[in-house]
């Protein structure tokens, strides 16, 4: 007996397509011999997003000017923040508001970034009334 087999062709709409090559993907490559091997690279622990920790500053009674370096940093990283004294005044000290320990009397102060939030605090005195 002679039996002719056809084969049959069968056309899949691109949905259907996309739906198979995602399939594919789930299969392991020992199991797809024609499925190219990946290799997932490690990232170094240096280009791990690091945790950031933030830095508040505020400007106590009296107001007597504007700091500048408040932000996200993270831990290790290099800080700088500097108080600017309004006409009439002039900077007293940075304060760790947490702890309640002075930190400077500079008004430009440089420090690491520890693994926490920081909330310092800038004091002016006001020389109007020192006359």
């Amino acid at each position: 007996m002679n039996r002719n087999k056809e084969r049959t062709v069968r056309r899949f709409t691109p949905p259907v397509m996309m739906l198979l090559g995602m399939l594919a993907m789930l299969v392991p490559a020992s199991c797809n011999p024609d499925r190219e091997q990946v290799q997932h690279e490690q990232l170094p622990a240096t280009e791990v997003a690091a945790k950031t920790y933030e830095l508040k500053l505020e400007v106590k009674f009296p107001v007597g000017g504007e700091v500048t370096g408040a932000g996200e940093y993270r831990a290790g990283e290099r800080v700088t923040i500097e108080a600017h004294p309004f006409n009439y005044f002039e900077f007293l000290r940075w304060v760790d508001l947490d702890r309640q320990q002075e930190l400077s009397r500079d008004d430009r102060y440089s420090f690491t970034m520890p693994e926490h939030d920081l909330h310092i605090g800038a004091w002016f005195i006001d020389l109007e009334e020192w006359r």
